[in-house]
Order: structure tokens, then C-alpha cells, then sequence
């Protein structure tokens, strides 16, 4: 059986989706470190909460609730019979209240506004070429091993950062990490239940003790489930989808996420903002990283609205930078969306469908009047299943199997997940700033119906979806 101590005093904290949520000694000085109670100023869904007004939970929260479902899902494969270290268990639990440590203001729009302006040419005075961190988990593993309180008190306690680093990377020799980052995760686990709990929506409506319950390891040391909890994996795979097409793809929030990468990038462009790798080695060592969270994000884009409508009036981002001000969403303009198979084939279709579209729409915004420059795409290709490059997809066990090897889950006939693999949404939207215009609305509506017009007289296959204020 497990070597897992449970002996150790514990702090408790009172979790809305959990109830009681216990942390180790360690685990609550990290959690109250400076860099880590920045994340109580991070919302976990952005400018998910201009729409849904309860969805203002933030990533500590949820950092700590990931922490407490990956002791759940290491208990339940120790009583499983299957051996854990002490050590393994708690590097385990670790990496997962760190999982999102480096997570910018505003987190993926922010992330992606830096992607926005790579390659851009160099501010005036400032080095030919900025060298940015790739992603927030880069940031974070950067964080966990240069804050000096946080790894100061991994060595106190006999861990180091390279170590949790590893876990979070699956560099290490061992299959925990899948517990962190896979299909069926402690990540996941938490902010479906959390996201459905506050923005109202049951959609994360899943099974999850029952699928924690039946969790174990292979003769692979692979994570996976007993065959019995193959229906509560299948609808866990599908409230994913429904969970990210209701709330992060959102037509408003899709919106104002779009205006606030803009208004990002530009300040990033006119130095109101530095995210370099630099600038961000930089607050961690002086230690404003702990300040840097959206409301200081916030503050500096209320900041750059003042002085550029003082400098340039005229400024083609000040439309964007008020959607966010004011939250007056960017108007839906074309929805088309469709379930598509993942080849090169089907790929290079959906973007030159994307690209007609789009030509048709930039000819139509000027016949009414408004700049393209105020308008934006927004297109994705969402694979229904994800985790099958690297081997992360949701495992079974059947009982009585000698072999005690386990199988993924879309090779399972009767489950909805055989039938989605290799299964991708394409969803393209157009999108207008329309918000100085003297009726938005109806400008919106004059502008779909000349380009739903347009779209037919070409003979584009797809069918365009109404859209409801």
C-alpha cells in the first residue's frame, strides 16, 4: 500500500466547489507568498465576468482547489493499491498550486497580445530585438525558481524548483504529471465545476468524485480509469467543449477579449507597456511582480486612453481601448461554424473560406462607411478531443484483464469520444467597433444583411448563424 503520511497539521480553507480544502504547512506559506496572492487579483476567465457577472473567480482560488482534487486523485490511486512516495505525493500537490503562477493581467489575452507584437520592429532607443517568454507556463516556471521567497522555501523543506518545474514539464520519470496536465487533470477537474458554479451555467456539470474514485495506474504506470466510469468520462470530454463554447467563446466575451489584446499590443507598441522577458525577470527580482495584476493592467490602460486621446485624438485604437472603459462589446457582424475532419486538406478549405469571407467584408464596411482598421476576425479550429500527440488522452482499465494494460477512451465503440476523434469545430466570426457610430445596432444589422448578401451571391458553403442582441 501507499507510503503517503497524512500526519501532517494541515490548514484549512473553505472552498465554495470543494467545501473544506486542506493545505500542507508548505503549501499555505507558498499560498500566502507574495507572488502567489498576486493571483487573487487574476480572474480566471478575464473579461468573462462583462458578461457573466458572478464569473469573477480568481486563479488562486482555483490554484488551490487544483491542489486539493490532485491529493483526491493520488489517495484514490494509492487505495487502488498502487505505491506513492511521500515525496512523490507532495511534488505532485505542489506543481499543481503552481500550475498557473505565470499568468499575465487579463491571462490568455494578455499572452496573446504578446504574441501580437513579436517580430515587430523595436522601439526607438531600445535593442533591435525583444525576446519575450513564450507563454505564461514559461513565466511560472521562471517564477517558481528565481522568487526568492517561494524557492526559499522549497530548499526549507526539502524540495527544490527544478523539481516541481519537471513535474509540470513531465520531464521527470514518472506519469504524475498527466495528473497536472492531460486530458483528465486536476486543472480541468476544478475550474469545469468552478466555471459552472459562478457563471450560472451547468455546463461543468460532471461526475467528478466518481471519476476520481476510479482512478489507478497501469502496468505502464499510466494514470487511468476502471471501464465502469467510461459513461462519466465521455460527458466530462463533452462538457469541455460545451463549457468553452458557452462562456471563453462567448460572442461578447470573444469581443472584448479581441479589444483588449488590441489595446495591449498597441501600448505595448507605444512602450505604455513592457513585457519583455527583461521587464518581467525584473519585477520577479525586485518583487513588483506581486503588484502586477488587473487592476494595476486596469490602471495603466485608463492611463494610455488619457494620454493618447490628448496626442493623437484620432487614434484608431481608442474605440477598442473604450469597449473595455465602458464595456460596450464590438458588434457581431458573420458567424459560420461547422464540424469538420482534422486534415491539411480540410484546413487549407476552412482558411480560404476565412479569407473570402473576410475580403467580402472588408468592401462591404467601407461602402457603409467604417474603417476596416476598427474591425477584427477571430477564427478557430477546436479539436473535440485533445491529447493525442502526446499520449495524454483519457486511459481505461477494463476488470479482469491479466495484462493490466489500459486503452484510450476513443477506441471505446460505444462512446461519444470514438466518434469525435479527429473531429474539429471551425468557427469564424467577423467583428465591428461600432460604438461611435450613431446607431450601432442598426449599423451592425445593415452592414450582416449586404455581407449575408454578398456571401450567397458567391455560393460560399456555409450557413450563417443569427445572432441575438
Amino acid at each position: 500500500m501507499s507510503s503517503i503520511s497524512t500526519s501532517q497539521k494541515r490548514k484549512r480553507i473553505n472552498d465554495p466547489v470543494h467545501g473544506a480544502v486542506f493545505l500542507t504547512p508548505l503549501e499555505y506559506k507558498i499560498a500566502t507568498s507574495p507572488a502567489f496572492v498576486r493571483l487573487a487579483n487574476v480572474k480566471q476567465l478575464g473579461l468573462g465576468a462583462f458578461v457573466f457577472p458572478g464569473a469573477t473567480y480568481s486563479r488562486q482560488e482555483h490554484s488551490m482547489g487544483a491542489c486539493h482534487v490532485a491529493g483526491q486523485m493520488l489517495a484514490s490511486i494509492s487505495h487502488s493499491g498502487v505505491d506513492i512516495s511521500d515525496h512523490d505525493y507532495h511534488i505532485t500537490r505542489l506543481a499543481a498550486l503552481l500550475h498557473d503562477l505565470g499568468h499575465y493581467p487579463f491571462s490568455h489575452a494578455t499572452e496573446e497580445a504578446v504574441h501580437l507584437i513579436e517580430g515587430v520592429p523595436a522601439l526607438e532607443g531600445s535593442p533591435p530585438t525583444q525576446e519575450y517568454f513564450t507563454d505564461h507556463e514559461e513565466v511560472g516556471k521562471y517564477i517558481i525558481k528565481n522568487d526568492p521567497h517561494i524557492s526559499s522555501l522549497l530548499r526549507e523543506h526539502g524540495f527544490t524548483a527544478d523539481e516541481i518545474v519537471a513535474r509540470l514539464d513531465g520531464a521527470d520519470n514518472t506519469s504524475l504529471n498527466m495528473l497536472v496536465s492531460s486530458d483528465l487533470d486536476c486543472d480541468r477537474l476544478d475550474y469545469l465545476r468552478r466555471t459552472s458554479l459562478h457563471a450560472g451555467l451547468p455546463y461543468g456539470g460532471v461526475d467528478a468524485e466518481y471519476l476520481i474514485d476510479n482512478l489507478t495506474l497501469d502496468v505502464d504506470g499510466l494514470p487511468c480509469l476502471h471501464s465502469k466510469a467510461i459513461g462519466a468520462a465521455d460527458h466530462f470530454l463533452v462538457s469541455r467543449l460545451y463549457d468553452f463554447e458557452q462562456v471563453p467563446f462567448h460572442k461578447a466575451v470573444v469581443g472584448y477579449e479581441e479589444a483588449l489584446k488590441k489595446t495591449l499590443a498597441a501600448m505595448m507598441r507605444d512602450g505604455a507597456l513592457d513585457l519583455s522577458r527583461r521587464a518581467v525577470a525584473g519585477m520577479v527580482a525586485d518583487e513588483t511582480w506581486r503588484r502586477f495584476d488587473d487592476q494595476t493592467m486596469m490602471g495603466k490602460i485608463r492611463v494610455f486612453k488619457d494620454e493618447i486621446s490628448a496626442s493623437s485624438p484620432s487614434d484608431q485604437v481608442i474605440p477598442f481601448v473604450d469597449c473595455i472603459l465602458n464595456r460596450r462589446a464590438p458588434k457581431l457582424v458573420l458567424d459560420f461554424q461547422y464540424l469538420d475532419r482534422q486534415s491539411e486538406e480540410s484546413e487549407e478549405k476552412f482558411d480560404n473560406l476565412a479569407a473570402e469571407c473576410s475580403d467580402l467584408a472588408t468592401a462591404t464596411y467601407w461602402e457603409f462607411g467604417v474603417d476596416p482598421e476598427l474591425t477584427f476576425t477571430w477564427s478557430r479550429s477546436f479539436p473535440m478531443l485533445k491529447g493525442s500527440e502526446s499520449g495524454q488522452r483519457i486511459r481505461l482499465l477494463s476488470y479482469g484483464d491479466r495484462s493490466q494494460r489500459s486503452w484510450p477512451i476513443d477506441l471505446a465503440a460505444r462512446t461519444l469520444s470514438s466518434k469525435l476523434d479527429g473531429v474539429v469545430l471551425r468557427h469564424f466570426r467577423l467583428y465591428a467597433c461600432l460604438n461611435g457610430f450613431p446607431d450601432p445596432k442598426d449599423l451592425r444589422a445593415k452592414i450582416r444583411s449586404r455581407l449575408s448578401s454578398h456571401v450567397d451571391a458567391r455560393g460560399l458553403e456555409f450557413d450563417l448563424l443569427e445572432d441575438q442582441d
